[in-house]
């Protein structure tokens, strides 16, 4: 679970606004910078003004990362089965989800250093590959991203071979095949409410 929560505070802190010029790789720099800038800044720090600057962070998130491709993903073959107000309801859950366990812990990547080792294009899809500096060893963190409209956005995080939408699935899967989808949604809320 330690593993998993650290490539997801990783994955949000790679995340902000884009430029809507450059390739992917660029445009991921300057959101680390932008998001940096944040965590780094004496407002976040400070108890008074953190609700303020969490919520900027939120906004850099949500204008950066296409939660709707990867709830999508994360539910698999069982998206196709549900309505269209289903499935705008279970992005709008996980995506509160992420927000909910993740954002509050993003302090712990104030400070590191990220270097950028790689990027692959493939037409309107792209791999950004990124090195984070942690105490004991380098942390691998890849990035899917896809073009939509212009702009490259995340939807999907892998942290040291363990993928964000892979992970996902799988513990989607299993709550579907074991109860039923409903069940799953009812899971989702009540994790929502026990991070609040």
């Amino acid at each position: 679970m330690k593993r998993i929560l650290i490539f997801i505070i990783a994955f949000l802190v790679l995340l902000s606004p884009q430029s809507f010029a450059g390739e992917p790789l660029d445009q991921l720099k300057e959101t680390v910078t932008k998001v940096m800038k944040i965590l780094n800044s004496k407002e976040y720090k400070d108890p008074s003004t953190r609700k303020h600057m969490e919520e900027a962070l939120k906004r850099i998130i949500y204008e950066r990362f296409d939660f709707r491709e990867a709830a999508k993903l994360s539910l698999g073959p069982h998206w196709n089965e549900r309505t269209k107000k289903e499935q705008d309801e279970f992005v709008t859950l996980f995506s509160e989800l992420l927000e909910r366990s993740y954002l509050k812990k993003l302090d712990r990547f104030a400070d590191k250093e990220i270097r950028y080792v790689g990027e692959e294009m493939q037409g309107h899809k792209a791999t950004v590959i990124t090195m984070i500096k942690m105490e004991k060893e380098d942390a691998k963190v890849t990035y899917r991203l896809h073009k939509i409209k212009g702009r490259w956005l995340v939807y999907d995080v892998v942290f040291e071979n363990v993928g964000l939408v892979k992970l996902y699935r799988t513990r989607f899967n299993n709550i579907i095949k074991k109860s039923s989808y409903k069940e799953l949604v009812q899971k989702m809320k009540t994790k929502i409410e026990e991070e609040e």
